[in-house]
């Protein structure tokens, strides 16, 4: 019984002096996945990331935050709650850090803590030494 390719299995396979071979990476690219909406993923995960809405404090809150930010002075070690805007969303995050307050300045209503942060007053949720 012969196949249809009995005439051609037993010859040498052609090699081509004019184009060079191709490398096996070059080679495995042309079967790769190919992303036709490019930036899908990221815009898929953007959007399922979820963000808080900014906290309103009470006024008896706001009373306590009022008295704790005046007694806190440069070189306190405090634990203070902030909260953070999303820069690419509406909301943002509670954000808790325990760090040395390095500057309080008053004029540009920001606290200036130790490893670079600076929280504005009006996003101080809660400090605490």
């Amino acid at each position: 019984m012969t196949g249809p390719y009995d005439d051609i299995i037993g010859m040498e396979h052609h090699v081509s002096q004019r184009h060079p071979r191709m490398g096996r990476l070059d080679r495995a690219a042309q079967f790769s996945p190919f992303a036709a909406l490019s930036g899908y993923e990221e815009a898929i995960e953007e959007a399922a990331r979820l963000t808080e809405r900014r906290p309103i404090l009470s006024e008896d809150a706001r009373a306590a935050l009022d008295e704790a930010l005046s007694s806190a002075a440069q070189g306190d070690e405090v634990s203070i709650t902030y909260f953070r805007e999303d820069s690419r969303k509406s909301g943002g995050s509670c954000i808790t850090v325990r760090a040395r307050i390095c500057r309080i300045d008053s004029a540009s209503r920001l606290i200036m803590l130790s490893g670079g942060i600076s929280v504005p007053f009006g996003d101080v949720l809660d400090i605490r030494q």
